[in-house]
């Protein structure tokens, strides 16, 4: 048989089977993105993740469900299963995938604590950490992580509050630790956040003035929204030096932003989450994956 024509039939066979992965992918991915968008309604969300993780089809995506699940449950303050669910969550499974799992190691890592912190649940902070002592080599690996790490340096107001690290990733300094490519953006975003609260701390108008900028992108998005609002602040075109002045005591009333996730890239604008899993065979709601540079 001739040569040309036996790539041809294998270049067929190749594109075939990548087709009927992306659309097992798809599907599954689908089911993320719904339960998502029924987030704001309690009832109607832990009905939509208990019959997610119920007829998931394997492992990987319980588990993926059940994160979703936890971080659900802590946005709506329902703590009373809280280390049960936890303790269900199985992490050794999203390390061994050959998917990226970025989206739900988001949600463990630092959607999580972020809203665990902002009610003041240091025991479910504890734990979370606690969580991660399994796996700690591959954990240490990843950009997410060392973000949470730092991030709960800022929340315990300890060390340097994470300010070096948090700087040295707004200038790049990043290419050693695993991440999603895809993600960079949202990660700066989160960064960001970080750094203007402790810009305001120090009256750097001008560093300010610049994470300012980043979390009013941010905050057009569900998830940097309710980021945002758990550090406590309030952008305004006032100086650093009156911004403490005039955080509200209740902010959580305030107008809900957009109901799918979006992550910035360096290249082009938000995607939503819909747009990238139509874009991916990563077996995540977000796409690619950049590994450590030597």
């Amino acid at each position: 048989m001739d040569i040309f024509l036996i790539a041809i039939y294998v270049l067929m066979i190749y594109m075939i089977v990548r087709m009927l992965a992306m659309r097992k992918m798809n599907k599954k991915m689908g089911k993320i993105v719904d339960l998502v968008k029924v987030m704001e309604d309690k009832d109607l969300f832990m009905t939509k993740a208990d019959d997610a993780i119920e007829t998931a089809e394997n492992d990987e995506e319980k588990t993926k469900f059940k994160i979703l699940k936890l971080w659900g449950s802590c946005y709506h303050k329902e703590y009373g299963d809280y280390e049960r669910m936890l303790d269900e969550i199985n992490t050794s499974i999203l390390f061994a995938s050959k998917s990226t799992n970025d989206d739900s190691f988001f949600y463990l890592l630092l959607a999580i604590p972020n809203i665990l912190q902002a009610d003041g649940r240091w025991e479910e902070v504890k734990k979370l950490e606690e969580k991660t002592e399994n796996n700690k080599e591959e954990y240490e690996k990843r950009l997410d992580y060392q973000i949470a790490v730092n991030c709960l340096k800022y929340y315990r107001n300890e060390e340097d509050k994470g300010f070096a690290f948090f700087e040295s990733v707004m200038e790049g300094n990043y290419e050693t630790y695993f991440y999603n490519r895809q993600l960079i953006g949202l990660y700066k975003e989160v960064v960001a956040a970080m750094l203007l609260k402790q810009y305001e701390e120090k009256g750097d108008n001008e560093h300010y003035d610049e994470m300012k900028s980043i979390c009013e992108q941010y905050m057009q998005t569900r998830i940097g929204d309710m980021w945002v609002k758990n550090m406590g602040i309030v952008l305004g075109d006032y100086p650093p030096s009156e911004y403490a002045e005039r955080i509200p005591e209740n902010h959580e009333e305030e107008e809900k932003h957009e109901d799918v996730i979006e992550a910035e890239t360096e290249e082009h604008p938000s995607e939503n989450i819909e747009d990238l899993v139509e874009n991916t065979d990563s077996g995540t709601s977000f796409v690619g994956e950049e590994e450590p540079k030597e």
